[in-house]
C-alpha cells in the first residue's frame, strides 16, 4: 500500500482537521418510510454521520429518503431551511447530492462521456434560460470537478466504461460535488475502489467536510466507519437502536452493537 499511495496503513483516514459547527444541518425525527421507522437524529455542518448495521438493516433507506427517491409516511425531516424533498430534483435544488451504492446500475450512463456524466444534474444552471446548454460553461465545470476528485483519463470525452472502479466512483463524485452540496449522502462509497481511489476519497470527504458540508455515510467495512465518522446510527431490522460516538470505539465492540 505504501508503494501504491505514497502512505502507511495507519495514515488512511484523514484527521479532522477543524471543529463540528454547532447550525443543524438536518434534523429528523421519527421518521418513518415503508422500509423504516422511528429513524431521529441531529446532523450539524461539518459532521459526518455513519449508519451501520447488519445487511439490508435498513442503511440505504435512510439515504434514500434524505434524497427524496422514498417517501416519508410518518415523522418530520427538515434539511437546511428546507423541509424533506418530495424527489430527487428538489433535492439536488437545496444542495443534497448523493453517491448511490451500485455506481454501474444506479449512478453511471457507462456508454457517455464524463462531462455528459459528470454534468447530468446541472443542466439547467448550465445553460442559457435554462433552455439551450452552455458547452462552455459544461466543459468549464466538468474539467474543475475532475481535477477536484483527481479523475485519472484520457480526456473529459471518455466513455466512462473505459475507466476503472476507482475512477468511475471518482466521476460520481465529480457529480455529486458539482453543486457544492450542504448534505452529501454515501452509500458504500469505497465498494470495489482500489486502495489508492480509496485514500483519495477518504481525502475527499474530510476535506468537505472541513468546509461545512455535513456528510451521511454507509459502509460495511468498519474500521472505514470509525475512520471516517464522528458519530453512528445503528439501525435493526429497519429501525434505528441508538447512536454511538466512535471516540474510543473499536471493530469489536461497534459489531457487537448490532446484535444487541
Amino acid at each position: 500500500i505504501r508503494h501504491m499511495t505514497g502512505r502507511d496503513v495507519a495514515d488512511a483516514y484523514p484527521q479532522r482537521a477543524s471543529a463540528i459547527s454547532t447550525e443543524v444541518a438536518c434534523r429528523a425525527r421519527n421518521l418513518e418510510t415503508a422500509r423504516i421507522t422511528g429513524v431521529s437524529f441531529e446532523l450539524h455542518r461539518g459532521e459526518i454521520l455513519g449508519v451501520a448495521g447488519l445487511a439490508e438493516a435498513g442503511q440505504s433507506d435512510v439515504l434514500k429518503v434524505l434524497m427524496g427517491l422514498n417517501p416519508a409516511i410518518g415523522g418530520s425531516l427538515q434539511i437546511g431551511s428546507h423541509s424533506g424533498p418530495s424527489d430527487p430534483t428538489a433535492a439536488w435544488k437545496n444542495k443534497v447530492a448523493y453517491v448511490p451504492r451500485e455506481r454501474r446500475r444506479e449512478a453511471l450512463m457507462l456508454h457517455r462521456s464524463i462531462l455528459e456524466n459528470t454534468v447530468l444534474p446541472h443542466l439547467k444552471q448550465l445553460s442559457f434560460g435554462g433552455s439551450i446548454v452552455n458547452r462552455t460553461a459544461e466543459r468549464k465545470q466538468a474539467g474543475t470537478m475532475a481535477r477536484v476528485v483527481q479523475l485519472k483519463s484520457d480526456g473529459l470525452s471518455q466513455p466512462c466504461y473505459q475507466l476503472s472502479g476507482g475512477n468511475q466512483q471518482k466521476v460520481v463524485f465529480a457529480r455529486a460535488l458539482g453543486a457544492s452540496p450542504e448534505l452529501l449522502l454515501l452509500d458504500e462509497p469505497t465498494r470495489g475502489v482500489d486502495v489508492g481511489s480509496k485514500f483519495d476519497i477518504y481525502t475527499l470527504v474530510r476535506d468537505l467536510s472541513a468546509n461545512g458540508c455535513a456528510v451521511v455515510l454507509t459502509s460495511s467495512d468498519l474500521p472505514e466507519l470509525l475512520g471516517m465518522c464522528d458519530r453512528i446510527l445503528i439501525m435493526q431490522n429497519g429501525r434505528q437502536s441508538e447512536i454511538v460516538d466512535t471516540d474510543g470505539l473499536d471493530s469489536a465492540d461497534l459489531l457487537s452493537r448490532f446484535y444487541h
